[in-house]
Parts: structure tokens; sequence; C-alpha cells
């Protein structure tokens, strides 16, 4: 079974995002939060499975939380998923190993997809 953490401050997109990941047979959890400050408490104390970040947060770039995630070696459970899908961000993100990086315009939909090859990567690994 798998905890998920969304880190995303629109309400709409929040909503969106708890529905398709819990509708995954495997996931046993949905954690939300919506600042960077809410999704580092929530990093620091909870063992998550995955992580779906968004790079612009009210508090703050999305990358800064990145940088913390990969300091406590978590980075290979982050599918960030964003606006602004610009070749410095992806190039940014895959330096910190990020699993997977989507455009919410147009990849959205891939979201559980790759919820699912994160955990069958888990799996082989164990």
């Amino acid at each position: 079974m798998m905890r998920v953490l969304i880190v995303e401050d629109s309400s709409l997109i929040q909503e969106r995002l708890v529905k398709a990941v819990s509708s995954i047979p495997e996931v046993s959890e949905v954690l939300v939060a919506r600042t960077l400050k809410e999704a580092s408490e929530v990093i620091e104390k909870e063992p998550l499975d995955a992580i779906t970040l968004d790079l612009r947060l009210p508090d703050g770039s999305g990358l800064v939380l990145l940088e913390r995630i990969a300091k406590v070696q978590q980075a290979g459970k982050v599918i960030v998923l964003t606006n602004f899908p610009y070749q410095e961000y992806r190039q940014y993100c895959e330096r910190f190993g990020v699993f997977r990086f989507l455009d919410k315009s147009d990849e959205f939909d891939k979201l559980s997809q790759t919820i699912r090859e994160l955990m069958e990567k888990k799996k082989n690994m164990a």
C-alpha cells in the first residue's frame, strides 16, 4: 500500500489530484499540503511512497522543497506536475532525481499511470 503527498495550492486541481490518486487501489492514504511550510512538515515526519509537487506555491518555489526532499533521499519519489514546464525547470528537477516531470496542461491524465510505474519500480527494488 502507498502513502502519497500532494503538494498543490489550487483547491480545484488539488481536488482532481486527490480523486485521481485515491482511485488507485494500491494507494492507502492521500495527504495534502498547500504551501512549502505544510509540505516540509509532512515530509519531515511522515513516511511517504510518492510526492506530487507543484513548482509554484504561495510561499515560494517547489524547487526549494525539492532540494529539501533530496537531502532526505526521497527525490526519486517525486512527480513534478506544473503549469511551467520550462526546460530549465525540467533540467533542474532531473539533477535532483525526480521520477517524472509532467506538464499539467497536457499530461495531467498521466499521473495515475505514473504513480503505478513508481509503485512497480519500488516493488522491483525491494
